[in-house]
């Protein structure tokens, strides 16, 4: 779950960089606020989301691995 959640703004860069690039009007400029704009929701993923649930030492008996 980390991982992916993570992952879907790196995803979505390179994905939405070559039609900004061709789409008049846009260019650079809108590349580079799509880059720091996914950076930052990934950041805040990253900061924001546990990286694994471990339970309680109390919770290990009923817990499935």
């Amino acid at each position: 779950m980390f991982e992916t959640t993570i992952g879907v703004p790196g995803a979505l860069t390179p994905a939405l960089v070559g039609w900004l690039l061709g789409t008049p009007g846009l260019g650079f400029r809108a590349v580079m606020v799509l880059v720091v704009g996914c950076a930052a929701v990934g950041l805040v993923l990253a900061c924001g989301t546990p990286t694994r649930r471990i339970p309680r030492p109390e919770h290990w008996e009923r817990t499935e691995l």
